[in-house]
């Protein structure tokens, strides 16, 4: 497998990860989980964690370059959400057709420029 396979592996192990442990804290949060288990598997997370960054070291993978492409990634979703939200308004006759396409075009200008700050 290439690196830039193995990149994307340990990018989404992180972020299966990372998915878990905010599941964890909610729960626990919640009252859902008893104390000594949550403590128990928050340590097996982290260490899982800090085995897949290592890995990413031995890789050479950049950390940081991860990070980027992760909050890339992230925004380009949450301006899909707030474009869906936009057409939502507009359906319920809140925007007309002017401010939809501004808006809209607002939106789609930020996740174009976050595609060429990928490159």
């Amino acid at each position: 497998r290439g690196m830039r396979e193995e990149a994307v592996m340990l990018r989404t192990r992180l972020r299966a990860l990372a998915e878990a442990e905010r599941y964890l804290e909610r729960q626990h949060e919640a009252g859902a989980v008893l104390p000594e288990i949550y403590k128990r598997l928050r340590e097996e997370m982290l260490a899982r964690r800090r085995q897949l960054e290592e890995t990413g070291r031995r890789l050479s993978i950049d950390a940081g370059a991860i990070l980027d492409e992760e909050r890339r990634e992230l925004e380009r979703q949450l301006a899909m959400v707030e474009k869906e939200t936009v057409r939502q308004a507009y359906a319920h006759g809140i925007l007309d057709d002017r401010l939809l396409r501004r808006l809209v075009r607002e939106i789609d200008d930020r996740i174009l420029s976050l595609g060429e700050e990928a490159s």
